[in-house]
């Protein structure tokens, strides 16, 4: 199955800092973490796609990501809370889809 995305602007981050991510909702004990067996399975060349977004308790994002896991065309859906700061220091990158169909990072 295809996922095809109805917008024309899209947030994603690579595996570096979704691994990062993942590190902060444990090492803070937050709400949404991701398992242990996830580090394992994605893809380490993947990009991980933003789904919904909010901040969360004034502490923290909230966010639904469609991870890349290796070997598989199917992103799997992950909530994470992730600590503003470090969300500051390391946003989503914006990409953006041309009149070709292309997508292209903006920095």
């Amino acid at each position: 199955m295809e996922t095809e995305l109805f917008t024309d602007e899209a947030r994603v981050i690579g595996t570096g800092v979704l691994t990062d991510y993942v590190w902060d909702g444990w090492k803070h004990n937050r709400n949404r973490q991701a398992t242990k067996e996830l580090l394992t399975e994605v893809d380490p060349e993947g990009r991980h796609l933003l789904g919904f977004s909010m901040i969360h308790n004034d502490i923290e994002f909230r966010g639904q990501w469609f991870v890349k896991i290796k070997d598989q065309d199917d992103p799997v859906e992950v909530w994470l809370d992730i600590g503003l700061e470090l969300y500051g220091q390391q946003p989503p990158s914006v990409v953006r889809r041309t009149e070709d169909g292309d997508w292209v990072e903006f920095p």
